[in-house]
């Protein structure tokens, strides 16, 4: 299937807001205190609101099959729902700081980590439409945020090997062979697919060190506890790198049509929530957030709330290719 045209995917989104940090980066941030005006940018309201904890996001993965959620994102482009979904959390972010927590906890069927999941799945989506329309330093910045495991994996591998090429170093040093082995190894490498191949030129020789001809070397290592499992562990994390990293680099700029549907229905499905809820709770109380659909309202017509798996028309958007 052809991409929506990407004049209109609403490239207004990603342009009015400077480019915003990775989802991670709101990880340790509290939602905003009562009173407290949120900034309706990506970045403002993912602050105010934090970021989910895993058992949220497990919680509250979408379980559609991709069919079904395929079937959902074909209806309405990315753009679209980016615009409304940063606008309703922004919304209800603003609402969530002004009502007291004991009320909030009263809301049955409200919860703050969906909420949260929901906008992480935005975030996701505008990384993605980066990706997918070429725009390079958008991508770049996201990228960190998607492949934060992948860069704490790489320090902690980085680390490691600090430390067995300090002992290897030091051991060696009345061997002279050895040691310059060891030295000609060394790499200042600290992204993935160097660091991988610097773990792999050391490993082996820490072996060797360990295992070899010079008694005095080998017990060194041993009083010092360098041991053939502390090596091999090492060798692992090299090779999960290695692999990690290509995983990595390949997701960059590599996204698809199919790809930005399955995000879609994934982003819809949770907007069907928010719009539900509040809908019933606005009706209830009229100082909640009223979620209108404005960007989005072919999808999420005034009739329809609880029913968003239904077609209310064909698909809203001209054929979209990529710029």
């Amino acid at each position: 299937m052809a991409r929506r045209t990407n004049a209109s995917k609403g490239t207004e989104q990603l342009t009015q807001h400077a480019v915003d940090p990775p989802v991670a980066a709101f990880a340790d941030q509290a939602p905003a205190a009562p009173g407290t005006m949120v900034a309706l940018t990506w970045d403002g309201v993912g602050a105010a609101l934090g970021a989910p904890t895993d058992v949220d996001r497990d919680m509250y993965a979408v379980d559609l099959d991709p069919d079904e959620r395929l079937g959902l994102g074909r209806r309405i482009t990315s753009a679209k729902i980016l615009t409304d979904l940063l606008r309703w959390s922004g919304d209800i972010a603003a609402w969530l700081g002004r009502t007291p927590a004991a009320e909030v906890g009263k809301l049955v069927g409200f919860s703050v980590g969906h909420v949260r999941v929901a906008f992480a799945e935005g975030l996701r989506l505008r990384s993605m439409l980066a990706r997918f329309e070429g725009r390079a330093a958008a991508a770049e910045v996201e990228q960190g945020g998607a492949d934060v495991g992948v860069d704490r994996a790489a320090k902690a591998v980085r680390q490691d090997y600090d430390v067995l090429y300090t002992a290897l170093e030091h051991a060696t040093k009345r061997n002279a062979v050895l040691r310059g082995m060891v030295t000609t190894a060394y790499s200042k490498a600290v992204t993935p697919k160097p660091l991988a191949a610097a773990v792999a030129l050391l490993v082996p020789l820490a072996r060797e060190a360990l295992r070899g001809k010079d008694a005095r070397v080998a017990a060194r290592l041993a009083h010092e506890h360098v041991t053939l499992e502390l090596v091999a562990a090492l060798e692992l994390g090299g090779k999960a790198l290695e692999v990690a990293g290509a995983q990595s680099a390949r997701a960059v700029g590599g996204v698809t049509e199919r790809d930005l549907d399955l995000q879609d229905g994934t982003c819809l499905t949770h907007m069907q929530w928010l719009y539900d809820f509040f809908g019933n709770l606005h009706d209830r109380d009229p100082s909640a957030p009223q979620l209108v659909a404005n960007a989005t309202r072919s999808f999420f017509a005034p009739h329809a709330r609880g029913k968003a798996s239904a077609p209310t028309s064909p698909a809203d958007d001209a054929p979209k290719q990529p710029v």
